[in-house]
């Protein structure tokens, strides 16, 4: 779990370190050229432009951005594609930690790695139904942030892309998502609730560990849980599975002495209700981890 948060950080970092010139900037948002095609991305902006005091910057992107779904430069209309990597990130301008809004078009069809990270301000960002892609990080530590709809049509998240989210109270999951991955809503501590689509397979490592979680249903489609995928979730007193077969989780920890491949690690499983299908109890009650529920329920779905 370290590892793969040292990874993530360590994407974000590489991406923040990058040298990226903007071809140019309009009205507080820059933006490049995509070679050979009339489109843009929205990026971020080199130091050097800043020359106006601190206070004029943070106070123009306190007022919020509206991102255009095209611009003209030199004559040629360019349509807005992509708001890029590190686009708003204010680990890397700080200005950009007082954004509170940001409208983006429905031109857009993916949201880069580290767009809008530690946008400490932000509190409402739309997610255009024509995106299909969230990078590593995405809104990671806006912790002001507390709901967002993640469209049908989004089929990849990056990992942590809302981790630290710690206002987000309210997401909407779209049908076509099949994996949450690592560290998606880790330390989401407002998160109590969530509608797992349908189709998902994969929740991945620690993707809700230290959430405010009350109760969650796992579908039948999942196929796989990570490593503390729900440690130290402490208030959490319901789940609902789907399996007719219980869920192996590999490797008890209690004869391995350590934790690995755990996904409850410090969650109070004495204290939560297990429902789980009609005719299925005694299997879940001889299984490992779903055992450990203090209560197991069988019930028609």
């Amino acid at each position: 779990m370290i590892k793969r948060m040292a990874t993530l950080l360590g994407v974000i970092l590489f991406v923040i370190g990058k040298v990226q010139a903007h071809d140019f900037v309009q009205n507080g948002i820059f933006y490049n050229i995509i070679p050979n095609t009339k489109t843009v991305e929205v990026t971020y902006g080199d130091k050097a432009y800043f020359t106006k005091p601190a206070s004029y910057y943070f106070d123009f992107y306190r007022a919020g951005v509206t991102i255009p779904s095209s611009v003209v430069y030199k004559n040629v209309t360019y349509k807005v594609t992509a708001i890029g990597n590190n686009a708003f990130d204010a680990e890397k301008t700080e200005y950009f930690e007082m954004l509170s809004k940001a409208v983006l078009p429905n031109t857009i069809t993916s949201i880069g790695i580290a767009a809008f990270y530690k946008c400490h301000s932000l509190l409402q960002v739309n997610i255009p139904a024509t995106v299909k892609e969230l990078g590593d990080g995405a809104f990671g530590r806006c912790s002001a942030l507390a709901a967002l709809i993640v469209p049908e049509g989004v089929n990849m998240m990056g990992e942590g892309v809302f981790h630290e989210c710690r206002q987000l109270s309210k997401v909407k999951l779209p049908e076509s998502l099949t994996v949450i991955p690592a560290n998606s809503f880790r330390e989401c501590y407002q998160l109590t609730a969530i509608k797992l689509p349908a189709t998902l397979t994969v929740i991945g490592e620690s993707a809700f560990k230290q959430t405010g979680l009350k109760a969650i249903t796992i579908p039948a489609a999942v196929k796989q849980i990570g490593e503390h995928a729900f440690d130290f979730c402490y208030s959490l007193k319901q789940i609902t599975v789907q399996w007719e077969t219980p869920l192996y989780i590999p490797a008890d920890w209690k004869e391995l002495g350590y934790f690995k491949d755990y996904p409850f690690y410090e969650t109070p499983l004495k204290d939560v209700t297990l429902n789980v299908p009609k005719g299925t109890k005694e299997l879940y009650q001889k299984a490992y981890v779903w055992k450990e529920c203090g209560v197991i329920t069988a019930a028609d779905f």
